[in-house]
Formats: C-alpha cells, sequence, structure tokens
C-alpha cells in the first residue's frame, strides 16, 4: 500500500511538471512571436527606408546629369 502511494505522488509531481513545461512552452512560443512580428515591421521600415535613399539617389543623379548637358 505504502509502495502504491509513493508511485501516485512520483506520478502527480511529473503530471505537475510536465503542465508547468507546457505552460512555460506557450509563454515562450507568445514571446517568439512577438519578436517575429516586431522584425518583420523592422523590416518594412528598412525596406522604405531603402526606397527613399534610392529615390534622393536617383533625384541627384538626374540633376547631375541635367546640369552637365
Amino acid at each position: 500500500m505504502r509502495e502504491h502511494q509513493i508511485q501516485l505522488r512520483r506520478r502527480l509531481e511529473s503530471i505537475k511538471r510536465i503542465y508547468q513545461a507546457t505552460d512555460t512552452l506557450e509563454d515562450r512560443i507568445a514571446e517568439l512571436e512577438n519578436v517575429e512580428k516586431a522584425i518583420r515591421a523592422q523590416t518594412m521600415d528598412l525596406k522604405v527606408l531603402r526606397q527613399h535613399i534610392g529615390n534622393a539617389l536617383d533625384f541627384d543623379n538626374e540633376q547631375l546629369e541635367s546640369k552637365v548637358a
């Protein structure tokens, strides 16, 4: 009887650890999804900046070409 109780307690502790690990994983997944979202937003910002820089360079080149001609 005593051995059976010990086994049941061990199983209960194992189940508790599994639930805690599951909660921790779910929290970590949510955290990583937020990081991914932030990185995607930064990537979009960088694409916009790159386009603006390209437009500015094109404009400068056009201005130089019109002065030379």
